[in-house]
């Protein structure tokens, strides 16, 4: 399905102004939505997120899976000014690709791991790094995912510290309108041509734990239980997904920074218990996952607040791109299905590199 009305406001010339200039940017397109939306800075710095002075303010986060010192959430905004503090120069070095085997073994120790009772549930992800054609320009990438993808939150972003990132995700980690909150809970997969089209227990203990994850977030800020739930397989590329709408009232939009601290990282993309699967993955995967399972979006933008997990997502180098994707691990699951599943998770944008000439 591809859609009919899709304009955008970035070229590739202004895309060459702003990369050449270092410019931090951020281009993206809403779900359902026909036009693009640009932020970009006035100068070249970074601005690392301040709740204080950015809580208000209208532009784009940008938020790693896990903050450290030298990764820390990004705010882009047309309205920052210069900032003379020195930012570190980060490495910007592909990571490296997992081959079957690596990754097979990883999901092969996390449900040994889960089995001794310590965890409930771990999501494994892996790198592929490939190189990059001549002919893929990143704003054509852009464009052909948000006309391919119309239902998919689409993004570039881009600093000079950490490179050019591109995704087309499915998951809201939460949108505020007014003093609406809406969440979703999406975990469970499977391929959309599926003859079977039936959730197995392993895909719906998976969704029920971050469904409930979510549900008892919302009750540590003191938040009603919510007015609507909505249970429903959605389609996002070749894959469907189990999801539940969450939409909660009673909460004041100026705490919207301090249910994002308490849903981030939610168990779709972390684990559970969160502290100690945090952990887990720093010590087990191969390489730092960086922006990958972060979460990103416009702030303020219409006076409303949209966040994204950042899912089906690239970053770009000068000569390769890196992909990469994850999957809940619990007791139940199967390593070479795993594969499979991190595999069909990373042809919603493979697939696209390889029909742009």
């Amino acid at each position: 399905m591809r859609s009919k009305s899709y304009t955008s406001i970035i070229s590739k010339a202004s895309f060459d102004r702003l990369t050449e200039s270092e410019i931090p940017f951020a281009c993206y397109r809403l779900p359902d939505q026909p036009q693009t939306v640009l932020i970009e800075q006035p100068n070249a710095s970074l601005h690392f997120f301040d709740e204080k002075k950015h809580r208000n303010k209208t532009g784009f986060l940008f938020a790693p899976f896990c903050s450290s010192k030298n990764m820390q959430p990004v705010f882009i905004s047309a309205s920052n000014k210069s900032n003379k503090k020195n930012r570190p120069a980060i490495a910007n070095r592909p990571p490296v690709s997992a081959t079957k085997k690596q990754f097979e073994e990883l999901v092969k120790h996390v449900k040994g791991t889960i089995a001794r009772g310590a965890y409930k549930k771990i999501v494994a992800a892996r790198a592929l790094v490939k190189q990059t054609p001549k002919q893929l320009h990143p704003v054509t990438l852009f464009h052909t995912l948000c006309k391919t993808y119309p239902s998919a939150f689409v993004s570039m972003v881009y600093t000079s510290q950490y490179g050019l990132w591109i995704g087309a995700t499915p998951e809201i980690l939460l949108e505020v309108k007014s003093n609406t909150y809406k969440t979703f809970a999406l975990a469970g997969t499977m391929p959309a041509k599926s003859s079977a089209r039936k959730w197995g227990s392993k895909e719906l203990e998976e969704h029920k734990l971050v469904a409930d994850y979510i549900q008892q977030s919302f009750r540590k800020l003191g938040a009603p239980k919510p007015h609507m739930e909505l249970q429903e397989s959605t389609k996002a590329g070749d894959l469907l997904h189990l999801r539940t709408t969450y939409v909660y009232t009673g909460l004041p939009k100026t705490k919207w920074n301090e249910v994002v601290k308490v849903l981030h990282p939610t168990p779709a993309v972390a684990g559970l218990p969160k502290k100690k699967s945090i952990q887990f993955i720093k010590k087990q995967e191969q390489n730092e996952r960086g922006f990958y399972s972060g979460y990103l979006g416009p702030v303020n933008v219409g006076d409303e607040i949209h966040l994204f997990v950042n899912l089906r997502c690239m970053q770009l180098f000068d000569n390769h791109y890196a992909l990469y994707s994850g999957c809940g691990i619990t007791a139940s699951s199967v390593p070479s299905k795993e594969w499979k599943e991190s595999e069909l998770k990373m042809m919603t944008l493979e697939k696209i590199i390889r029909q742009i000439k």
